[in-house]
């Protein structure tokens, strides 16, 4: 690519070329659905270094811009805050924008995905809940988020600290809400009631205190709906990769175990790294030890699955990997299971519940 600028009918000359190659696989990140895109390298004014922010531009062309009117409360442009990559600064006091009505971006569901770091043992990082409140990032040693929600739910603290940059994304709709960190889930529940508040804004103050949070956004994107885990899985890529944040390559999964269920069906279930930042799956099959393998599928936020369709008194043996950021991890060790040679199939389309100590 290359770009150029036109002023009365005159042109300048060409920037620099710069080359990007797509990916091989995965789903297209949801632009149609992205209500709001804010990001520090592009849309608020680079005057210097510490610039404040009047307006910094929505740049998903819907026009949902953050707006801070007053000199004395608005967040200021930071360059080369993150390598080279410039960020939107807050200072833990009075700085912080207005958004659009939350009622005007999103309706039954939405989704919202932020690259930042808290600098400061707590703050309010927004208030997008539909009780009205503020989430504390972090508050009282931990997260309190209620974003999309009329509650607020007590995320915990992550093994990573928030002190450094992260993507950190929240997803909310009636019926499930949960959270992430660098891809990895934190929190879910599925009796939540949606709700947006009316008046939103990033870097809150609250009853006239001076509790906003501490720290810096680089990029902030809010989706109008809840993501599929594939576009979820695309949107991490994009910014992990952006930004560099987690490791480039997962922890390998380990202890995996193939159980015969049925005729047709075997159950997979194994261990993953914990903190080895893996945000999906890969689970590979053959019919020979030392045979081809083939991929049968690819999960999420899991740590068994079921094999299906297989045929009666057959020996598969299965491998599996992870990946994060388009970066994959090793295999695991390979496990086997021979299929019942009689018998019915285990109903799992009926399956409502199913607790496993392992």
């Amino acid at each position: 690519y290359q770009v150029r600028a036109e002023n009365a009918g005159q042109w300048s000359g060409y920037s620099d070329v710069a080359p990007a190659t797509t990916l091989t696989v995965g789903t297209d990140l949801p632009f149609g659905s992205l209500a709001m895109w804010l990001k520090a390298d592009a849309g608020a004014a680079e005057i210097g270094t510490n610039t404040p922010v009047e307006l910094w531009a929505d740049q998903s062309g819907n026009g949902n811009n953050a707006i801070q009117l007053a000199s004395g409360n608005q967040p200021v442009w930071t360059a080369n805050a993150m390598g080279d990559r410039p960020v939107v600064h807050f200072d833990g006091t009075a700085r912080y924008f207005y958004l659009p009505p939350g009622s005007g971006m999103v309706t039954t569901g939405a989704e919202v995905v932020i690259v930042l770091r808290s600098t400061s043992s707590g703050g309010y990082l927004w208030s997008m809940n539909g009780n009205g409140g503020s989430t504390g990032y972090p508050w009282g040693g931990q997260i309190s988020e209620g974003f999309g929600s009329m509650n607020m739910y007590d995320i915990g603290m992550p093994a990573q600290p928030l002190t450094q940059f992260n993507v950190y994304e929240v997803s909310a709709e009636t019926g499930n809400w949960a959270a992430w960190i660098n891809g990895i889930l934190q929190y879910q529940v599925t009796n939540n009631v949606f709700g947006m508040s009316g008046s939103p804004s990033v870097g809150p103050t609250i009853l006239g205190n001076n509790y906003g949070i501490s720290g810096d956004i680089a990029e902030m994107m809010l989706f109008n709906r809840p993501l599929s885990v594939g576009e979820r899985l695309t949107v991490n890529e994009y910014l992990n990769s952006k930004y560099g944040l987690v490791p480039a390559i997962a922890a390998a999964p380990t202890n995996l175990v193939a159980d015969a269920v049925s005729t047709s069906q075997i159950s997979l279930t194994w261990d993953e790294v914990l903190n080895g930042g893996s945000t999906q799956m890969s689970l590979e099959r053959s019919t020979a030890s030392n045979g081809m393998f083939t991929v049968i599928a690819q999960v999420a936020d899991a740590q068994s699955y079921v094999d299906t369709n297989l045929s009666a008194g057959t020996t598969y043996y299965y491998q599996v990997r992870a990946e994060n950021a388009g970066q994959w991890s090793g295999y695991s060790d390979v496990a086997s299971a021979t299929t019942l040679t009689n018998g019915s199939a285990i109903p799992f389309g009926s399956l409502a519940m199913w607790l496993k100590a392992d």
